[in-house]
């Protein structure tokens, strides 16, 4: 994950380094907005979708 100084363009963006993830779980199916507020009750999102 991350880039090298000289690819990147913002410095947040390094340094390149390994990332491990531990388990999860991925729905099938994407979560739109209005499921995601009924659910958890609000949607702090920046973008708002129609």
């Amino acid at each position: 994950m991350g880039l090298d100084e000289s690819e990147a363009k913002h410095l947040v963006e390094t340094p390149k380094h390994e990332v491990t993830l531990s388990d999860f779980r991925i729905g099938k199916y994407e979560v739109t907005q209005d499921l995601w507020e009924a659910v958890m009750g609000d949607n702090s999102s920046i973008s708002k979708g129609d």
